[in-house]
């Protein structure tokens, strides 16, 4: 008897080792699976609703790289050479420059002073203009502002023609204000640039983030104002970045920025839908189902029942 029951527990080990073994080869790949899975849906969740919130948020921000960056645009040089009277080149002030009128030809910058910024100062001659015309850039953004509030109804727009193309609207201002900003040869051409970045300011600010928010769930909606005010602050950053360790010219940073501008608004244009919400509570329910399945697709989601 004993020699049997050791005999029928001998021939149950190898059997009961396969089996072991199978369970652990079926374990590994599962967790193989679950790892693709996760990494899978790590990529894949709400990758739409990611790439708008950064795309509009970053729009409705642009306008922050020279609003909040007007003390670098604006600043003025500390050493000048000028040209005298017999021709030759010497040191100057910044006084003997304006009591003498000299003309932009008649001084120069010290290109080597480390707080030197080719700016507006040497765009638009405004070295000698009085510090109210010069304070006054600021003022006309605001103005804008207000005007934008006070006489367009943006909220009405959106809500008649869409969250999407008030805000490529808005937009095409910011690209119009960024093109003067950049060719303006007079301090009154910068006032019409910045009051025209000014007018388009509400609706790229408040439509931009109610158009994002329609897109989002509640929890994610969490996040979006904190993310808004984060990138408003990382443009100053940004700009401060820009002058101190990468260019001294405000030029190419007003380039980059109005690439940008137009490259997110042809984004907006023909990659991003119109608001679900919107097309929903206008009764455009064929355009809301085929938008729903556009960002169902974008997020992975290939069997979307429309």
């Amino acid at each position: 008897m004993k020699y049997s029951k050791k005999k029928k527990e001998e021939t149950k080990t190898p059997a009961n080792d396969g089996a072991s073994e199978s369970a652990q080869t079926v374990s590994t790949e599962s967790y193989k699976k679950m790892d693709t899975v996760r990494e899978q849906s790590f990529l894949t969740r709400s990758a739409f609703q990611k790439f708008l919130c950064l795309t509009v948020c970053m729009c409705a921000n642009t306008s922050n790289l020279i609003v909040l960056g007007l003390p670098f645009y604006k600043s003025e040089p500390h050493h000048f050479t000028c040209k005298g009277l017999n021709g030759k080149w010497a040191s100057c002030t910044k006084d003997y420059i304006c009591v003498n009128n000299l003309g932009k030809g008649e001084y120069l910058a010290d290109t080597d002073d480390s707080q030197y910024i080719n700016n507006w100062v040497e765009q638009v001659d405004m070295l000698c203009e009085s510090k109210s015309r010069i304070g006054f850039m600021g003022a006309c953004f605001f103005a804008g502002v207000i005007s934008a509030s006070s006489l367009l109804p943006v909220g009405y727009l959106a809500d008649l023609y869409g969250r999407k193309w008030v805000l490529v609207g808005t937009m095409i201002s910011e690209i119009i204000s960024c093109y003067i900003l950049l060719v303006a040869t007079t301090l009154n051409g910068l006032y019409i640039g910045l009051y025209v970045m000014g007018l388009g300011h509400p609706g790229r600010f408040v439509v931009a983030i109610n158009y994002v928010d329609e897109f989002f769930t509640a929890r994610q909606k969490n996040f979006l104002l904190p993310f808004n005010q984060f990138l408003q602050g990382a443009m100053l950053v940004i700009c401060a970045f820009y002058f101190q360790n990468m260019s001294r010219s405000v030029d190419w940073l007003q380039w980059v920025n109005l690439a940008f501008i137009i490259g997110a608004t042809a984004i907006i244009v023909v990659v991003f839908p119109e608001s679900p919400k919107y097309l929903y509570s206008n009764g455009k329910y064929h355009e809301a189902r085929e938008a729903l399945a556009l960002v169902a697709r974008y997020n992975g989601q290939r069997n979307f029942n429309k």
